[in-house]
Parts: C-alpha cells; structure tokens; sequence
C-alpha cells in the first residue's frame, strides 16, 4: 500500500498528505505499536499545525488502514480447512463478516469486533432468523484459531467478539483499532486547553470519547502530555 493509492481516491487531498506517510508506516509490519503510536501523534500535530480538519480525509486515510487490515489478516486462512470441513476461499460467510467488521479498543487495551447490527455480512449470514445463526459463534472460534487469534471466554458473540491482549496486539500490528475517532481523540487530547473552540463542531459521543481516550496506551498518553506543553496553539 503506497500514499499514492490513497491520493487515487481524494485527489482534492493530495497537497495536504502528498509528503505524509502515515499509511505506510502504520501498515508496516516492521514497525512496533509504540513507533506506530508515535507516528499517529505526529500526524495529529500535522492535522493541527495545518490546520486540516477534514473528517472525509481521515475516513479515507483510516478506511484504507482498515481494508487493507482484515484483507491481510483473512488472507492468511485462504486454503485452510475450513469449519464446515471445505478450504477457506473468498465465498465462505466469515469473510463476509470480517470485510465490514467494526474494531474498537477497550480500556484494557483489548480489541473488540462490535455493531454487528450494522455489518452487511452478518445481517445477511447469521443475523436471528438466518440459517447459520447459531452456528456463528462456532465458525468465528474456529477461523480465529486457524489464525492464531485467541477469544476471551464469555463473549457474546452476536454482540461483541474480544480478543486477548496477545491477540489484539498482533490485530493491532495489522492495522485493526486505527479509526478517525482514534486520531480525533489524539488531536483532542493534545488540544485539550482549547477543546471549546478546537472541537466545537465535534459529532463524537462524549461517553465512546472516554473509553477511547482510556484506551490510550500509556507511552501516547506521557507523549500527548510533552506535545500539549510545547504545540503552538492557534487562536
């Protein structure tokens, strides 16, 4: 994935991130989540300083991380046996659910698949009703394990499926957790004194603001913190 093929998509953007290379770094296996972290405090500084607001253009950079993420990661079971005892191929049902899938951090630093209710593939598959609704849980435990995905014990599958912390790094390593919310909650942050001003045509609910702002590892937040006393504020 180069910047380029991102430039394809909103040429109107191409003045604003032509020189950034947030996408590659972030899809980068070669680069820790700590460096990775760092990138996306960078990045929001370069929001900031120029003065780019633009939710269309985060939700292209992030939906760009996001495909290329479960694309990837399902990838990695094409031609594996599958539950139903055939190979994985992009027609099974799971993929279905993955390519739309939703991620989210909880404040333990675990990655969640949620909103279900609004994935395309599990509405079609496995909403109530369908034929392969009680067997969801039992086909998304067996890909994960072809993956080498672990599952927290106790989920509610047909409402959030969390992975464990070893788990949800290695999805973090791939690019799963990186949203607009994710960036604009590290923008926040950074911005904090002038949050009013700042953020005041803000859409983002206060309550997942939080959690996101919870979910924050420690090294980003102590970052965050040196950013906000030196970042030159705008009036």
């Amino acid at each position: 994935m180069h910047i380029n093929e991102l430039l394809d998509l909103n040429p109107r953007y191409a003045a604003t991130y032509k020189d950034h290379e947030i996408i590659n770094f972030l899809l980068d296996p070669s680069h820790s989540s700590k460096e990775k972290n760092r990138e996306l405090i960078k990045f929001a500084r370069f929001l900031i300083d120029t003065d780019q607001q633009t939710n269309l253009a985060l939700e292209t950079i992030f939906g760009v991380i996001c495909k290329h993420a479960r694309e990837t990661l399902f990838k990695q079971a094409l031609g594996k046996t599958a539950c139903d005892g055939g190979l994985y191929t992009n027609t099974y049902t799971e993929w279905a659910v993955i390519k739309d899938v939703e991620s989210k951090m909880t404040e333990s630093r675990k990655l969640e698949w949620v909103n279900f209710s609004n994935n395309p593939g599990y509405q079609k598959y496995y909403a109530p009703g369908t034929h392969n609704h009680t067997i969801f849980k039992e086909e998304m435990t067996f890909l994960a394990t072809v993956l080498g995905l672990q599952i927290e014990e106790g989920c509610d599958f047909h409402k959030a499926i969390t992975f464990t912390k070893k788990s949800s790094d290695k999805l973090l390593a791939l690019g799963f957790g990186f949203d607009k919310n994710y960036i604009q909650v590290i923008k926040r942050e950074i911005y904090k004194d002038n949050f009013v001003s700042f953020f005041a045509r803000s859409q983002m609910d206060k309550e997942t603001n939080q959690i996101h702002i919870k979910s924050l590892p420690d090294e980003m937040l102590d970052e965050i913190q040196n950013q906000r006393e030196i970042i030159r504020v705008k009036p």
